[in-house]
């Protein structure tokens, strides 16, 4: 599959770290969300926006790898690539996560990074995640995105019960 186009510019986040989240980041607009609208996301550099609590580590630091199927039904989440990513500068340059507005109606996540690695720098990594006022969710991949096995998808937070 191709590269899709990706946004350019925005406003750099600061999120040039590994395992870290971007607490109560306010979206310009109410975004309904499995029958709740919510003002203010969390964002993982690991791949995700969060609309309710993410798991932490003792220390605080973001405690959302490796991603699974299972954790995704746990949370009201959107996992763009869930993967363990790392958005340092030491690693890419222009690493972090890039919020561009557009129109008072969207608003863009872009992640920039590489894959975690043993300290050599891995394959880069580039999608986004565009979130309308009226609830559409759309993401986009762009140049790069290999060697992953990420978890992508939505949820609401309610894990289907398992059957007899």
């Amino acid at each position: 599959m191709p590269a899709s186009p990706l946004s350019t510019s925005g406003t750099a986040l600061g999120l040039n770290f590994d395992d870290r989240y971007r607490e109560n980041y306010s979206l310009p607009f109410a975004f309904p969300f499995f029958g709740q609208s919510y003002n203010q996301v969390t964002i993982s550099t690991n791949g995700n926006l969060y609309f309710s609590p993410p798991p932490k580590r003792a220390n605080g630091d973001a405690d959302d790898v490796p991603g699974s199927t299972a954790d995704l039904s746990l949370r009201k989440m959107i996992s763009g690539m869930w993967d363990d990513l790392d958005l340092s500068t030491s690693r890419r340059a222009d690493a972090d996560v890039y919020v561009v507005q557009p129109d008072s109606t969207r608003i863009i996540f872009r992640w920039q990074g590489v894959q975690f690695g043993d300290g050599t720098n891995g394959d880069p990594i580039n999608f986004e995640i565009e979130l309308r006022s009226d609830g559409t969710i759309t993401t986009r991949y762009g140049a790069g995105n290999t060697n992953l096995f990420p978890v992508v998808g939505i949820s609401g937070g309610e894990p289907r019960p398992l059957r007899d």
